[in-house]
């Protein structure tokens, strides 16, 4: 289901806020790629997102701010951020079994 940008902030934003683990999938320049992941900030005013993607391990993390600005929003239980240039991104709350 499409959603407005206003409602993807407002999910990015509780993802901050409640410090969610994330599973976090993109697809960038044809090449696929999963880990997991957390929102560091979230700021509307810049239209932007700061995520850090967590290795396999945890042993390695990597900081990113991404622009959201020409961004399309999409959201059945996952986040789909699309970009004009095909490129795609993925978040979904990570599942525990126990």
């Amino acid at each position: 289901m499409v959603i407005s940008a206003e409602r993807a902030f407002w999910i990015l934003d509780f993802y901050q806020r409640h410090k969610t683990r994330l599973v976090f999938g993109g697809r960038i320049l044809g090449e696929e790629a999963t880990c997991i992941a957390t929102i560091s900030d979230v700021s509307i005013d810049m239209h932007s997102i700061e995520i850090k993607l967590i290795s396999d391990h945890g042993e390695q993390t990597l900081d990113r701010r991404i622009s959201l600005e020409m961004a399309g929003f999409f959201f059945d239980q996952i986040l789909v951020i699309s970009f004009p240039d095909g490129t795609t991104m993925f978040l979904a709350e990570q599942t525990t079994t126990g």
